[in-house]
């Protein structure tokens, strides 16, 4: 029912941005050819840039619902910039070919004071982490050159306790990469899109099996 829910979503959104988008560019064109024949108008011209500006700001909103999940962080507003005994001076990799996706979530760690290394690629994941340890890995799954299992599986040849944490959209695991890696030792899956509090839960569960000392 979720993952059904989402693609409806997805295609609504995208229905209505497709319906809308020629509207919103002849509004964007008339304000512009206003704004030339009121040259000397300064309080006019305001007026008109004002409604540009709105127009490219509604653009930009429904480009990003359009995405669909695979580009969303839901409930940003929720993270607070503040020291958290379990996230603080930990160093996480985040890995996302999507630059929505690992901004965001490099910031809200960057929030609760981690020390964050962003990789575009599962390549330059990888590259990292052989290079040098980490506390926690978070690693999107559907990236074009190495996966995330790819990026999971250099991680424990690094380590054998690091924890990692995948994310996939609903319904996409190829070559069953969630299944292989659960047996292996991945700490959890987050299903996209997931809320801040899921995203901080999981990796906060995944630095408190890190810290405790093995048996």
């Amino acid at each position: 029912m979720v993952v059904e829910r989402v693609s409806t979503s997805h295609k609504v959104a995208d229905e209505v941005c497709t319906e809308v988008a020629g509207p919103l560019n002849d509004i964007a064109s008339d304000a512009n050819a206003l704004m030339d024949e009121f040259i000397g108008h300064d309080d006019l011209r305001l007026r008109l840039q004002q409604i540009i500006d709105n127009v490219k700001g509604i653009q930009k909103a429904l480009h990003q619902v359009a995405q669909g999940p695979n580009s969303t962080v839901l409930g940003v507003s929720e993270a607070r910039s503040e020291d958290d005994p379990i996230i603080a001076d930990t160093h996480i990799l985040v890995a996302d070919d999507e630059p929505n996706i690992r901004t965001t979530i490099s910031d809200i760690l960057r929030k609760y004071k981690a020390h964050v290394t962003v990789c575009e690629n599962g390549a330059e994941a990888i590259t990292h982490i052989e290079a040098q340890a980490f506390d926690l890995i978070v690693s999107d799954i559907k990236m074009p050159d190495k996966t995330g299992y790819d990026v999971f599986a250099a991680a424990r040849r690094k380590s054998l306790t690091v924890p990692v944490i995948l994310m996939t959209g609903f319904g996409y695991d190829p070559n069953h990469s969630i299944v292989r890696a659960s047996q292996e030792g991945l700490q959890a899956v987050l299903f996209k899109p997931f809320k801040v509090g899921q995203l901080l839960t999981e990796v906060r569960k995944a630095l408190q099996l890190e810290a405790q000392p093995a048996r």
